[in-house]
């Protein structure tokens, strides 16, 4: 979940409500990519769907 809400109230809700992972803005785009190829790259996560890191 990506949010500009930063308050305990909405953090605990989201957690909750099935919420993985919470990223809070402002945030960079290597920390978004990290988390969506860690998310992909989980042992649960459905074959095909595992991710290479980029070429440097």
């Amino acid at each position: 979940m990506i949010t500009g809400e930063n308050s305990t109230k909405q953090v605990h809700s989201a957690i909750s409500g099935g919420v993985t992972d919470f990223i809070l803005k402002p945030f960079s785009a290597a920390q978004l990519e990290a988390r969506i190829t860690r998310v992909l790259n989980q042992s649960d996560a459905p074959p095909g769907l595992h991710v290479l890191p980029p070429e440097s």
